[in-house]
């Protein structure tokens, strides 16, 4: 709290801090910020690897996240940025977005990634739109110079299908 009280003393702008997408109710300092901070790697899914959720399954899994994120926005009186939503591109992505160790070195499978951006999308879209009581998200790695390509199994998503699917999302924002 100290650390905040001084840069608001050097800084005038609004302030945030992140925290993992599990751990975003633990800081007792959010009353001192002006948004509420959190990664959003949710486990979507508990199917096995190659397993595919459907459409619905993940529908509802965002609703619980969703409601939980939003409840908790709402008890701060407070704006939550979700500050990087990706995924990798290994088979597990929807099971495990924050797991890109792949120590089996499994081929890139760029499906479940497109799934899972579709699937924030479809959930969130409509949250995203002001006045809400979202701040906004970052998407990881949304970056032009970042990986990307169809041997790639990391979070970038250039020489990809989520690439389009982020693409028409953000043309559809202007």
């Amino acid at each position: 709290e100290k650390l905040i009280a001084h840069v608001r003393t050097r800084y005038k702008g609004k302030l945030y801090y992140s925290t993992n997408w599990d751990h975003f109710h633990v800081p007792q300092f959010w009353h001192k910020l002006d948004i509420i901070g959190a990664s959003g790697y949710w486990d979507l899914t508990t199917k096995a690897k190659g397993d595919t959720p459907t459409e619905q399954e993940l529908a509802a899994r965002w609703e619980e996240i969703q409601a939980s994120v939003l409840a908790f926005s709402a008890a701060q009186k407070m704006p939550i940025l979700l500050t990087e939503v990706g995924y990798h591109t290994l088979p597990w992505t929807l099971s495990q977005p924050w797991n890109y160790v792949d120590d089996k070195k499994s081929p890139p499978d760029p499906a479940p990634q497109a799934l899972g951006y579709q699937s924030f999308l479809t959930a969130w879209s409509s949250k995203l739109k002001p006045p809400t009581e979202m701040a906004g998200v970052f998407f990881y790695a949304f970056d032009p110079y970042f990986g990307g390509g169809a041997n790639d199994i990391g979070y970038g998503v250039r020489g990809k299908p989520a690439y389009d699917i982020l693409k028409r999302w953000f043309d559809r924002q202007r």
